[in-house]
């Protein structure tokens, strides 16, 4: 028997009268803003089977929500494909069948019947609140699973910390879980913590505001400002002086 999610009809409900969508609460932490994985416990209308149980298959999930099993496209099937935006069927998609149906025997259009058209943007309109709930489904299991990973991080590096202390004086510890210690510090090296469970760092001060918080306000106004060298102005290279010739008038002397 599928698993019959409650919140989906609240969505969809509120999504119809333009209201933000408040789900019914299932079980404890719903509806909050979870930091940690105990505020996401299982749910109780779901058993794993065993430690290796992978949940619920696509098939089921899929069959919940009302879709057909079909194989993904590829990116060039994507690409081929018209798009539109949902608003712009939800502008003219019943407008649009209805003047169809009025005006289908003077169009005269083949192979497309009145009541096709009509199915066709009926499948829309059928898929579309589908998507958006598989849209938030994914992404609350997406928020859940990254806080959870977290938390298991954080106490898995503090396991670390605790082995590398012991295996100092402890070797047979330390040989058990060098295996596992190799790849925690390839994965995270120099970190021994979460940086969300790490204390904040203080801002660092600069070298000149330490000097100044200990020389005092006395030393500072003593201090002379250091000369600051004034550009030489650059004068203009001398003249050559230029020696002129004499005209001659063209003119020979009569003797």
């Amino acid at each position: 028997m599928p698993i019959q999610h409650a919140g989906m009809a609240n969505i969809k409900k509120n999504e119809a009268s333009g209201q933000e969508p408040v789900e019914g609460k299932k079980f404890e932490g719903e509806g909050q803003s979870a930091t940690r994985s105990g505020d996401y416990p299982i749910p109780p209308f779901y058993t794993p089977s065993g430690p290796n149980d992978n949940g619920p298959t696509l098939q089921e999930i899929m069959h919940t929500l009302g879709l057909s099993v079909q194989r993904a496209l590829t990116p060039e099937e994507v690409r081929l494909l018209l798009k539109g935006e949902d608003q712009l069927f939800r502008l003219i998609g019943e407008k649009i069948v209805a003047l169809y149906r009025d005006d289908a025997a003077d169009l005269k259009l083949k192979n497309l019947t009145p009541d096709l058209f009509a199915k066709m943007y009926q499948r829309v309109a059928y898929l579309t609140p589908r998507e958006e709930t598989a849209a938030e489904l994914a992404t609350r299991a997406n928020h859940q699973k990254l806080v959870s990973v977290s938390d298991f991080l954080d106490a898995v590096l503090r396991v670390r910390r605790r082995v590398e202390a012991h295996g100092e004086d402890d070797a047979e510890l330390l040989a058990r879980w060098e295996p596992v210690l190799a790849v925690l510090r390839a994965r995270f090296p120099g970190r021994t913590t979460s940086a969300a469970t790490e204390p904040a760092q203080p801002p660092q001060q600069s070298n000149q505001q330490d000097v100044a918080a200990a020389g005092g306000e006395e030393e500072e106004a003593t201090q002379e400002p250091a000369p600051t060298k004034q550009p030489r102005a650059r004068s203009a290279p001398p003249r050559k002086p230029t020696s002129k010739k004499p005209r001659s008038s063209g003119r020979k002397r009569r003797r």
